[in-house]
């Protein structure tokens, strides 16, 4: 009976192990959030030229510059988070590997 709750337990603590498939996922994502924080940017951008077309006179092309650099600002967020959960996750397994020993 302890056998089985010992190997429960391992089960239970064992650190989550991240895969290719998860750091493919991770890639995909970025390319996703990049362009819709692109397209988001972009998109409230035109609906404020359009409302407020008597006010401020903006170019397209100063909006394409203002979504590229929001979108590089959203991709580098996005990347620094990712980072953050990759090393927290090589630090439990390095602690409970250490707890073990």
């Amino acid at each position: 009976m302890s056998d089985e709750k010992d190997i429960l337990k391992q089960k239970v603590q064992a650190p989550p192990v991240y895969t290719a498939f998860d750091i493919v996922k991770d890639i995909i994502f970025f390319f996703v959030v990049v362009a819709v924080a692109f397209g988001w940017l972009l998109l409230m951008l035109l609906i404020i030229s359009f409302v407020a077309l008597s006010y401020l006179h903006m170019k397209f092309d100063y909006m394409i510059l203002a979504s590229v650099i929001f979108a590089i600002i959203a991709g580098i967020v996005y990347i620094i988070v990712k980072s953050r959960k990759y090393v927290r996750l090589n630090d439990e397994k390095r602690r409970r590997k250490r707890e073990d020993t």
